[in-house]
């Protein structure tokens, strides 16, 4: 589960859910989610239900899930991660910035952390700090580039460019305008 192991029985729990999601089936994913918390509480059973409740924009539902799954692993960066999300949504700057700062303390390689809390500290006006965190993602975690290039060539920020070519200043100034764009997700 995101970098942690677990049993063959919490994975066959895990693998029904992510069926019935896939299927679309909304009644009973809910219920097999409560049964899974029911009869296996831990941080895989409330952290997925957490990432079901986020996907679905429940916020309330998936920060209530991601807190209490926390109870269970509380240095899990991913659980941190993902309350972050939640609360970013929610609006709650502050919060959401003590979330992924905790999570980055507990995976500081992990380029998209930095890149989320770029994000976070664009909402809270503080646009210079945001900038150089957006930088130093792609710095600590270079392949990071692959994921985040697509989007910024959607959304006009980096053009795309020859093979060869040293990417890395180009994307420097792609998220660099990007922060300095409200628009910019």
């Amino acid at each position: 589960f995101y970098g942690r192991k677990i049993s063959y029985r919490t994975l066959a729990r895990l693998n029904e859910v992510k069926l019935l999601e896939n299927f679309g089936h909304t009644e009973p994913v809910e219920k097999q989610l409560a049964e899974f918390v029911r009869v296996e509480p831990s941080y895989v059973s409330y952290g997925w239900w957490g990432m079901y409740c986020l996907h679905r924009s429940q916020l309330d539902c998936a920060e209530e899930k991601f807190e209490k799954a926390l109870t269970y692993a509380p240095d899990f960066w991913f659980l941190h991660s993902r309350l972050s999300d939640t609360l970013l949504y929610k609006k709650q700057y502050d919060a959401s910035l003590r979330s992924i700062d905790r999570a980055i303390a507990l995976n500081p390689k992990s380029g998209p952390l930095h890149y989320q809390r770029a994000l976070t500290l664009r909402e809270l006006k503080r646009v210079d700090e945001a900038i150089n965190e957006a930088v130093a993602s792609i710095h600590i975690e270079p392949a990071f580039m692959k994921r985040l290039g697509p989007d910024l060539i959607k959304l006009g920020y980096l053009q795309p460019e020859a093979s060869g070519s040293n990417l890395v200043p180009m994307f420097d100034d792609a998220l660099r305008a990007c922060m300095l764009d409200e628009r910019c997700w």
